[in-house]
């Protein structure tokens, strides 16, 4: 079942290899919880199976047992997701805003967007089980915060917006996690599907720059929420301002927004990301210097 519940639809060949047992007992176990329901048979592997045989049958939880649903608050947008118990997407969507949006504004948009996904698909959501909130962050502490330790002037921050989870939570009435949305990706990118590993280092290069640390299959937080922020690690100390607060952030110069503003420095106007890539393709020297520079930072930071 936790299987299932971490992988969505397998077939008995596959749920065997994950959980170490033989499939003769496999069989036994499976076709119990068959019978009880609270399995079922979702389709087979026959559209990407390679040679003769046949088709092995994919099982997966009662769709209708559970659903869970995933936000994720970029720097401009919101993304909701709702997926059934057996990993199936319900209803998905997004939403622009304005990055000047206080967090007010993102949430009341967010929850605007999950009553309109609901009324045209028809989905409601009293099975809902839990709710997962991916924040960009992070963000400086409210003044008179501070880390234990931390010198007086320094800029403290801390991972998520305060009390982002509490409006999700009252309406719903379901647990609510909130966490980076990049260290959230790390630890999808490590646990989910075939090629699962144990340890591993995200990094995420996108209107900020993100990372993520797995180790031992579980994903490692640090004392004060903050491990694998590398884009908040200082650079270039007279660099320019950066979002959080500081100066010189790794984000204001391997980031998108980063590397197209280096670039108008140097005389070359870019607008978006496809002005990039093809000067990328004309092998712009401006480019080549501004991504090579982007790049050794980028290095000297997760080295």
């Amino acid at each position: 079942m936790r299987a299932l519940q971490e992988n969505g639809a397998m077939s008995r060949g596959e749920i065997a290899r994950v959980v170490g047992l033989s499939r003769t007992t496999l069989s036994e176990i499976t076709g119990h919880l068959l019978q009880r329901g609270a399995i079922v048979v979702v389709d087979t592997d026959a559209s990407r199976r390679e040679g003769s045989g046949r088709p092995a049958e994919r099982l997966a939880l009662d769709p209708a047992s559970a659903q869970f649903m995933g936000v994720d608050f970029g720097h401009r947008r919101v993304h909701v997701v709702v997926a059934d118990a057996s990993h199936e997407i319900m209803v998905s969507g997004s939403v622009r805003y304005e990055d000047t949006a206080t967090w007010r504004t993102r949430t009341e948009l967010a929850l605007g967007l999950v009553d309109r996904l609901s009324s045209e698909a028809g989905v409601h959501y009293g099975a809902l089980q839990g709710i997962g909130i991916g924040v960009p962050g992070p963000y400086p502490a409210p003044d008179g915060a501070a880390w234990p330790g931390a010198n007086a002037g320094t800029t403290v921050l801390r991972p998520a917006p305060e009390g982002v989870d509490v409006a999700f939570a009252e309406r719903f009435d379901a647990p609510v996690i909130v966490d980076n949305n990049t260290r959230l990706a790390a630890l999808a990118e490590a646990i989910s599907g075939a090629d699962s590993v144990a340890d591993l280092v995200y990094v995420r290069l996108s209107d900020g720059v993100g990372g993520g640390l797995v180790v031992g299959g579980q994903l490692v937080t640090g004392s004060a929420g903050l491990a694998g922020e590398l884009g908040h690690v200082t650079v270039e100390p007279a660099g320019r301002p950066c979002r959080c607060g500081k100066r010189g952030c790794l984000e204001t110069v391997a980031s998108v927004p980063g590397i197209l503003a280096a670039c108008w420095e140097f005389g070359l106007r870019l607008e978006d990301l496809d002005d990039l890539a093809a000067a990328v393709r004309r092998a712009h020297p401006v480019v080549d210097r501004v991504l090579r520079e982007a790049a050794g930072a980028l290095g000297r930071v997760v080295g």
